[in-house]
């Protein structure tokens, strides 16, 4: 069915066809053969790109299923497919979480250029990017501990949440922290998101762990 509503998004506008993706992205595809081979799919007809919006729409679906080495595909590709405006530049910083485990030199050196050279919108992300890269997991008393994790747990839990959490991951496998964060099973189930979080940082939990095994 979604694969069928796909061919017809080329009869509607660039909202439709954004919305179908966010639909995707938004809905927990199983982490399994048949679920992977779904993603394989959209991601091959999402591959056909010719105007900034198709690779808005390519970088949003990458962000949640694209292996690492395809999200930074994505971003060195904004240029080539005019995607230039402050708003893509957004999106382009904010992707490159999911890059930090394969290349988390390249990742840390564009925000740090983009802070200094980028608009200054994008500027800002990346600044906030390296900052809570820099820091410690977020302690109860922080904001950010209450934008992860807030006392009514979402479902879905959001992509632009899940990126950042990335960053934390990161900089707690960094910093070589081995404790358990049971907050993150607590409010992130995505066989997806999981995935690429123990792949980040196998000690946030155990639970979280299991979870990813026992998609398969």
């Amino acid at each position: 069915m979604f694969l069928e509503l796909f061919e017809r998004t080329e009869l509607y506008d660039d909202a439709t066809r954004f919305s179908f993706v966010d639909a995707i992205v938004s809905w927990a595809v199983p982490r399994n053969k048949r679920g992977s081979s779904f993603i394989r799919l959209i991601q091959t007809k999402l591959s056909d790109i010719g105007s900034p919006f198709d690779w808005l729409c390519q970088v949003f679906f990458l962000a949640k299923y694209g292996e690492p080495a395809e999200v930074m595909h994505a971003v060195l590709q904004s240029a080539k497919y005019k995607a230039k405006e402050p708003f893509f530049a957004r999106q382009r910083v904010a992707v490159l979480p999911r890059v930090l485990a394969a290349d988390r030199k390249a990742v840390l050196s564009k925000w740090t250029t983009e802070t200094s050279t980028g608009a200054s919108d994008s500027a800002s992300v990346a600044n906030n990017l390296l900052n809570i890269y820099r820091a410690h997991f977020p302690r109860k008393s922080d904001r950010l501990y209450y934008y992860l994790f807030p006392q009514k747990v979402q479902r879905p839990y959001p992509l632009a949440k899940f990126l950042l959490l990335c960053v934390v991951a990161h900089s707690e496998s960094r910093k070589g922290q081995k404790i358990q964060r049971p907050e993150v099973k607590a409010h992130v189930n995505d066989p997806w998101f999981l995935h690429w979080l123990t792949q980040i940082h196998r000690v946030l939990s155990a639970n979280v762990r299991n979870a990813v095994c026992g998609s398969r």
